[in-house]
């Protein structure tokens, strides 16, 4: 859990930056930046479908885990869980309180996404999130 907005939790996944993304520290000649970047491309891909994976398995075991609850309570409890990738931002906010919150685009696509979910008890993914699980070698 990085943050509750509500009756809502937030769970996040970092891409962590490329080589390319991170200042560098010698300069380079331009073939072998080439070449960089090219590598940067595919292990920035391989990094985003191994966290979205990561991800869809939190998902899976939140649905899971209300299963068996119901099964065990009886209580006829539900939830929605919207899923997306995007820009965010965190860190914490507070004096009085101090409290951790993630926000972005990111964070507001999967809040849109869990409240129009046409079903409970499902994960409901942006286009976005389903790209970053197919083989970045296709």
């Amino acid at each position: 859990k990085m943050d509750a907005v509500g009756d809502a939790y937030v769970v996040a996944g970092l891409f962590p930056p490329t080589e390319s993304e991170t200042p560098s520290r010698a300069p380079s000649d331009s073939s072998a930046s080439g070449a960089r970047a090219k590598a940067d491309e595919l292990t920035a891909a391989i990094n985003a479908q191994r966290v979205c994976e990561g991800l869809l398995r939190v998902g899976r075991e939140m649905l899971l885990a209300l299963e068996d609850y119901r099964a065990e309570t009886g209580k006829d409890i539900h939830c929605r869980i919207g899923v997306a990738v995007g820009p965010v931002v965190s860190g914490v906010l507070g004096q009085l309180q101090p409290r951790f919150h993630i926000q972005g685009t990111g964070v507001r696509a999967a809040e849109g996404l869990e409240q129009t979910a046409p079903r409970t008890d499902a994960l409901h993914v942006s286009r976005a999130f389903l790209m970053c699980l197919q083989s970045p070698t296709r």
